[in-house]
């Protein structure tokens, strides 16, 4: 989330619906409403929070490239 001069960076646990999951920002709030791609699974808290640097870096430039094949696939479809 970004949200100027502010930015928001999470590592969930697993991966989520997008276009079912929103956030919603008030006066002092982001309220995030998230719905999980596996719905049954369990998650001990709600983000990754003891990665390494190395693993937020891997994980955010896999979150990048996967942005970027479902962009160029929608691309591809639509002529």
């Amino acid at each position: 989330m970004s949200y100027s001069p502010y930015f928001l960076e999470l590592f969930l646990h697993d991966e989520i619906i997008e276009n079912e999951s929103k956030c919603s920002l008030t006066e002092e709030l982001a309220i995030f409403t998230l719905k999980k791609s596996k719905i049954n699974e369990n998650w001990p808290k709600l983000i990754l929070d003891e990665l390494t640097t190395e693993q937020k870096r891997e994980y955010r430039n896999r979150a990048i490239e996967l942005l970027h094949s479902l962009e160029e696939k929608k691309k591809c479809e639509a002529g």
